[in-house]
This record gives structure tokens, C-alpha cells and sequence, in this order.
């Protein structure tokens, strides 16, 4: 199963991202920039793949010497992505992405949105771009009822409401109330509380015809399911296991560059972080190369034996 979707990864990969990461990795940014740029402007393009761009963007732009667009990608980047974590690299760059983090979100946002759930149950979403340590409390409306401290769960808040319950959620950091869901005025509710005084009204049954049971049709024979074709199945394997070849071949030669230029500290690349995540990316390459590359030669092989036994 993982290999499959290895595979699938690797051919539906979105191929300006793909430029933009090799431009990158190469140092050369002028051209990783409009690659990066195309992604960013890709309706079709998943969100993983829109945030990676962004930060790929950032990084090449301040390599460029314009903080100014690498500010923006960043914000374009947070306001995406709320809770991204800092980037590793050098001061100058982890100063742009706090920059650009106050740009977007002023000191002490706490934001609340609350997520479909069940009648019963509350379920927020905190956005806490600061990570300030926050305390989330529950308030019953009713005064003969105490406040509960409701623990966060990662950037969720998660509560049970019973039957009957009202009140409102919120979230303070030393006493000062950051942000709230509901109030006194306005609470959430639980689901209604189950009604037991009410009289029980029975209604009188009512008679209906009795019909005859339906005629059953004997349905015809389903027709006979034709065999596929050895000579498809294996023509289909071999396409699929060359390609699979092919595409192993590639990320292998891929991972061999990102592991020479770590390797190549500090000549090739003038930060030790960088070259750490290169020799990394390097080694996970190759070996996905080596794993495409195995699944399309079996492919090779088994499509070429069924055409011969045919």
C-alpha cells in the first residue's frame, strides 16, 4: 500500500513544484521563482503543495536579497496557515517570518471558530499564531452550576454538552480573557433536556387493506462476464513498469545530487542546517528510487511472462 502511493505521489507530483524544488536545491533561485510563483497561482494545486511553494518562495527571494517579497510570501503563507512553525535557517530569515507573523496576526490573536460536531458535543478550532499558554474554561449559565477547565487538545477544543446544558467557552492567559465563544447573553446550547411530565397520547391504530403479496419475476440469467485479455494485462504492466522504471531511475539521480551537495559542506551549500536536510532528503530519495524502480521491473516481468504463456 505504500509503495502504491509512493508511486502515485511521484507521477502526480505537480511538476512546477517539482522544478521550483530542483531550482531550488540547486541554488538557483532565479529560476526557482517563477516555477514556485505558478504553484502558488494554481487553482488545481493541493494545499500541501501551495504552503511548500510559499516557503520555498520565501527562502529564494531572500537569497535574492528582496526581504520585501520574501515578507510576503511569508504572510501569504500564514494566512493559510495559521499555526505554521517557524523555518529553520539563519536569523535573517526566521526575523522576516516574525515580521511577517505580526503583519498578519497582531500580538496576542487568539481566534475561535467552532466545527461541525454532534448535537451533544463542542468542538472549537483555536488559531494561537503566538502560542501563548492559554487556560480554556466552560461557564454554565445557570449560577447554581461551577465553571470547568476544559484541557486543549493540540489547536482543538473539545467538550461534552449535556442534555439541557448552556453556557459559553473561554480562553484567558493569566486571568485576561483572549477570546471567547458565546456568552451569558447568548450562549451554546446542548441538545434539549428529555421531556418525562408530558401526557402520552396513544393514537388509535388504523386498519389497512390487506394487498396480495407481489408476483415475483424470475429475473434472466446475468450474462457471462467475459475473461480479460492476457495480451492487454500484459502490454498494461510492462507500460506501467517501464514508466515506474523510469520514474525510480529519476528520483535515484535526484537523491545522488541532494546527498553529494550535503556531502559538499561548506563548499557547495554555506549553511550546516541546509546540508543536513539535504543529505536526509538525499537518502529518502534514493531509496523511493530504489523501491519505484524494483515494483516497475517486477512489473516488466510479470506483463512480459503472461504475453509469452499466452
Amino acid at each position: 500500500m505504500s509503495v502504491g502511493l509512493l508511486l502515485v505521489t511521484l507521477l502526480l507530483g505537480h511538476p512546477d513544484l517539482d522544478e521550483g524544488r530542483v531550482a531550488f536545491s540547486s541554488m538557483k533561485y532565479r529560476a526557482a521563482v517563477p516555477a514556485l510563483t505558478r504553484v502558488t497561482q494554481d487553482a488545481a494545486a493541493s494545499e500541501a503543495e501551495v504552503q511548500e511553494a510559499l516557503t520555498l518562495l520565501a527562502r529564494s527571494q531572500l537569497a535574492l536579497k528582496a526581504p520585501d517579497a520574501a515578507q510576503a510570501a511569508f504572510e501569504a503563507l500564514l494566512r493559510r496557515a495559521p499555526m505554521a512553525e517557524e523555518p529553520t535557517g539563519s536569523p535573517a530569515l526566521r526575523a522576516l517570518f516574525q515580521q511577517a507573523k505580526a503583519a498578519v496576526f497582531p500580538a496576542g490573536t487568539v481566534r475561535l471558530a467552532r466545527k461541525e460536531s454532534g448535537e451533544d458535543t463542542l468542538l472549537v478550532e483555536v488559531v494561537n499564531p503566538w502560542r501563548l499558554p492559554l487556560v480554556a474554561t466552560w461557564h454554565q449559565v445557570r449560577p447554581t452550576e461551577s465553571a470547568r477547565v476544559i484541557a486543549l487538545q493540540g489547536t482543538q477544543v473539545v467538550a461534552s454538552l449535556p442534555a439541557g446544558s448552556a453556557g459559553f467557552l473561554e480562553l484567558t492567559k493569566e486571568g485576561q480573557v483572549m477570546a471567547a465563544l458565546g456568552s451569558r447573553a447568548e450562549p451554546l446550547s446542548g441538545p434539549p433536556a428529555p421531556v418525562s411530565d408530558a401526557p402520552r397520547v396513544e393514537a388509535a391504530p388504523t386498519l389497512a387493506p390487506t394487498a396480495p403479496p407481489p408476483v415475483l419475476a424470475t429475473p434472466p440469467p446475468p450474462p457471462p462476464a467475459a475473461a480479460p485479455g492476457r495480451k492487454i494485462a500484459g502490454w498494461t504492466l510492462i507500460g506501467v513498469g517501464i514508466a515506474s522504471a523510469a520514474t525510480g531511475a529519476g528520483v535515484i539521480a535526484w537523491g545522488s545530487d541532494d546527498r553529494r551537495r550535503g556531502d559538499g559542506w561548506p563548499f557547495t551549500v554555506t549553511d550546516l542546517t541546509e546540508s543536513e536536510q539535504l543529505k536526509t532528503s538525499g537518502d529518502t530519495k534514493i531509496a523511493a528510487g530504489g523501491i519505484v524502480g524494483g515494483v516497475g521491473l517486477t512489473s516488466i516481468v510479470i506483463g512480459t511472462i503472461l504475453l509469452l504463456t499466452d
